[in-house]
């Protein structure tokens, strides 16, 4: 059986200063998604540069709307565990490294509307 789904892991970068005044530098904190699958995200449609996300981290229980800035694929190899030799195509889908930063979400600039004043 095929599976052709993407399989997404994501990192939330978060900047921090470097030891000793060396400039400045990142952490990269994976995301653990709750799946039957792993800690990967499977899907048909991951999301693309500058779309902002909701996140979960089901250990942490921590969360929230994060925008993706970059990305990198990895696809089966002919040949490889995922893609045997004399098959047509690749028995799971490619692997995509999602890395995102916090974001306030489309609704940042919401205001309260005073009702009286209508």
């Amino acid at each position: 059986m095929t599976d052709t789904l993407v399989r997404c892991s994501f990192y939330i970068r978060t900047p921090v200063d470097t030891e000793k005044g060396s400039g400045r530098g990142f952490y990269y904190d994976s995301v653990n998604i709750s799946d039957p699958h792993g800690s990967r995200l499977r899907t048909a449609n991951p999301p693309e540069l500058g779309d902002v996300i909701a996140l979960w981290d089901y250990i942490t229980k921590t969360g929230g709307a994060f925008q993706v800035i970059d990305r990198m694929w990895l696809h089966s190899s002919y040949g490889s565990d995922n893609w045997p030799y004399a098959q047509d195509m690749p028995s799971s889908g490619p692997l995509l490294d999602i890395i995102v930063v916090a974001h306030e979400g489309p609704f940042r600039n919401q205001v309260s509307r005073n009702e009286d004043d209508e």
